[in-house]
Formats: C-alpha cells, structure tokens, sequence
C-alpha cells in the first residue's frame, strides 16, 4: 500500500529565523491563485510586520498553496510559488502551504496530484462546514495516498504533463479569448443599436436633435412602493435576491431564493416587482453589468440588497427591454463610471445618472423594434458563446482525466506521446466545435 502525503508534506511551514518587520514579501489574497492549473498572478510587496501580525499563512518559495474555502477549492486555485519578494509571502488564511520534503516528491508533481479527479473527489467528500462556506480540512491532505511514489517517476510524469497538456492550455486560452471577443462585439452592437447607429433606429432618428431628448427620469419611477404586498401574508414567500442572485454581463436574475414576506419588509431591503429593473450600484458589480429585468417572481415580487436600485419604465413612455439594453451600453455606463461617489474600494453609483441620461430614442414604439432587434442579435451571440463554452468544457475534461490517469500510473508516458493521443483528441473536440 502506498505511502500517505503526510509522511511526504508538511503543512503550515514556519519561518526558519525571525523575519525582520521591514523586510518586504509577497502578498498573495485568493484573487492571486488561478483556477484550474492554477498559478500565481499579481501580488502586493508590504512589509513582513504588517502580515506577521495577521491571520496571514507563511510561505516561501517552492511552497504550494491549496484554496481550502468552497467555491475556491473546487475553482482549482492553487499555485506553485515561486520569485517571491525576498524568497517569502504571506496568503490569506483561507489556503493550505504544502511544502513538499526534498527528496520525498517531486513539487510539480504534486501540484497535478492536486488537480486530478480523484484527489480532488476524496477532498470534497470530507469538506467540513455548512451552507455555502466549507473547507478542505488538514487531514484530507494528509491522508491521501498518491500511487506513484517514486520521485523519479513523479519527475516524469510532471515532464510528460508539462508537455502533453501545452497544447490543450493554448485552446483553452484560445477559446477565452474568443469568449471576451464576443463580449466586447455584443456590447458593441448594443451600444450602436440603442444609438440609433444601426438596426431599426438607423433612419428613424434625427441624431442633430438627439442631445434634446427627454432624460429617463420622465419614462420611469425610482424605488416603487409595495403596494402589491398588500393581499401577501408575513409567512407568504417572495423572492430574495441578494447580489450574487444578479448575473453579470447582460445581466440577468436567480429568481428561485425565498424569503418569508416578513423578514425581509422591515428591513432594509429594496421591493421589486415583475418587470422592475434592478441596477447594482457598487463597485465593482456595477462595472461587471450586474443587472436584470425582473420575471418569474414567486409571488409576483421580491426584495433586494440596497446595493441595487430599482426602477420602473412607464409602459406608455419607456420600454424596459431597452432600458436593459440601454443601461448595457458603452456610452450609459462610461456616464455612470463618471459619476461614482466615495473612495477607496466601494464607491458607487447614484440614481441620478440613470434620471438624467437622455437616451438618443425617445419613441417607445422604436424602442420596442430596437429591443427585438437587439434580442435577436443576442441570441446569435449566445448561440456562438454557448458553443466556445461547451468546447472549453470538453477541453478542460480532457485535461482533467488525462492529469488523473497519469498521476495514478494509468498510462505508460512512455509511449503515449509517440502515439498522438492528445493530438487526436484535440482534433476531435476541434471538429465537434466547428460542426
């Protein structure tokens, strides 16, 4: 039987000698640690004082950090360290430092240890905690008993993976950048359209008398009273959506959370109906789009943070598909951006950049045309991106069961690579894309 990681790790490392509190290191929060493979991105350089004092994890080069928290862990952030400031960091507390013993494991083996299927399922059956918070525990590290001990064999494998998986990691970053090509186009087409620069507006605008258009505070109301709470019970449930219900994007709503009426109407919740629109209003949700055009509310209403405004189109004057669509756009939110109030990292954006921007379509009748427009040309978009994402998908799949079986000794490394396995499947997966 197999030796356990613990007779092969060691688990929160401790400095060697005490650190100076002036001497600068790295810095590494979660947003640091890539998913999937994981890496390192940028991090601060403060000074050693400032993180020692903290509920801060050590680690220094060669050291590998494992996110314990749910959705991190299951994410794939994770990193092999290496360049640090001063050879040393700090990282949230929400990692595990595993330092490989010299001699014991080979470090980028273990690594691709830590993104197989099966380490990964063993991890995740033992997560401890409730609710949306749970964590990897110490043990489930410790007691995980890799197949291939050897650390000559390890070096290989890793050497084998380095290679095999160069070409899948390139597609995939291929694919992303594909993804964010699509983005930029659809907001691009949101943001003509809804300028009356192409589709149904194209002609039917006069733009030398578009700076003179109503502002949007005649077209709708701003925080609607709840009047239709009024035949609702304290123990009717309605919808609760708290931010991370508001999609990012092009928005949209995770409308299926409830609350009880009474637990949410004292408080300080904003009250939304169906066909209300709700507009995040703090960095940085704001920026990322979150956003949505409320519908399939149970019971017809619900409550939200108060980082959302929410707004209502008057039917005879504003169309609220193009309100979305509007509030997308390039030109709205560069106004909206210009217009944040506070400091540091939680500045925000208030009503009044939406009541006083003047869309350059002023008839709802053309609104309405422009929004099936707009609808249509969205639904092609997402046609393309669902493909990218399916494709990205497989890919990543692959990748994960190819990392798997060689980590585990399922295939001889030797041979694989002569035969063109991967090539093939990539081709494979190519194929099924461009069909």
């Amino acid at each position: 039987m197999s030796v356990r990681l613990r007779h092969l790790v060691d688990l929160a490392p401790r400095p060697h000698r005490r650190l100076p509190e002036d001497l600068p290191v790295s810095f590494a929060p979660m947003d640091a640690l890539k998913n999937g493979l994981g890496g390192l991105g940028e991090m601060d350089v403060r000074p050693c004082g400032d993180l020692a004092k903290g509920s801060y994890n050590f680690f220094a080069n060669g050291d590998i950090l494992l996110a314990k928290v749910t959705p991190c862990f299951e994410n794939g952030k994770k990193a092999l360290t290496a360049d640090l400031e001063n050879g040393m960091g700090f990282a949230t507390s929400e990692v595990h430092v595993v330092r490989p013993r010299r001699g014991k494991i080979d470090s980028r083996f273990l690594l691709y240890l830590f993104s197989s299927e099966e380490f990964r399922a063993e991890c995740m059956a033992t997560m401890t905690g409730s609710g949306g918070l749970r964590r990897v525990s110490e043990s489930a590290i410790l007691n995980h008993r890799p197949t291939v001990t050897d650390p000559k064999a390890q070096k290989a494998i890793a050497n084998f993976l380095d290679r095999e998986t160069a070409r899948i990691h390139q597609l995939i970053e291929k694919k992303e950048r594909l993804s964010v090509i699509i983005d930029l186009r659809r907001i691009a087409v949101i943001t003509a359209a809804v300028g009356g620069d192409i589709g149904p507006a194209a002609k039917a605008i006069d733009h030398s008398t578009s700076d003179h258009q109503a502002r949007l505070r005649f077209m709708l109301e701003v925080a609607p009273s709840a009047q239709e709470i009024e035949n609702l019970t304290a123990e009717d449930d309605v919808t609760f959506a708290p931010m991370d219900s508001l999609f990012d994007g092009l928005g949209g709503l995770d409308a299926t959370r409830s609350r009880p009426l009474g637990e949410v109407s004292s408080g300080s919740y904003n009250y939304f109906r169906n066909g209300d629109i709700l507009l995040a209003k703090v960095t940085p949700c704001f920026e990322n789009g979150k956003k949505a055009l409320a519908g399939n509310l149970i019971n017809g209403v619900g409550y939200a943070t108060s980082e959302v405004h929410v707004f209502r189109a008057s039917p005879n004057k504003l169309d609220a598909r193009f309100l979305i669509y509007l509030l997308s756009s390039e030109d709205f939110r560069a106004e909206g951006m210009k217009s944040m109030t506070g400091s540091g990292g939680l500045k925000r954006v208030g009503d009044a950049a939406v009541l006083n921007y003047r869309p350059k379509i002023g008839n709802v009748d053309l609104q309405r045309k422009v929004a099936d427009f707009l609808d249509g040309e969205m639904s092609a978009f997402e046609a393309i991106k669902g493909r990218t994402k399916v494709s990205i998908d497989k890919l990543q799949e692959y990748r994960a069961a190819l990392i798997t079986a060689a980590v585990t000794g399922q295939i001889n490394i030797a041979t694989y690579g002569r035969r063109g396995t991967t090539d093939r499947a990539l081709d494979r997966i190519e194929a099924e894309m461009d069909a």
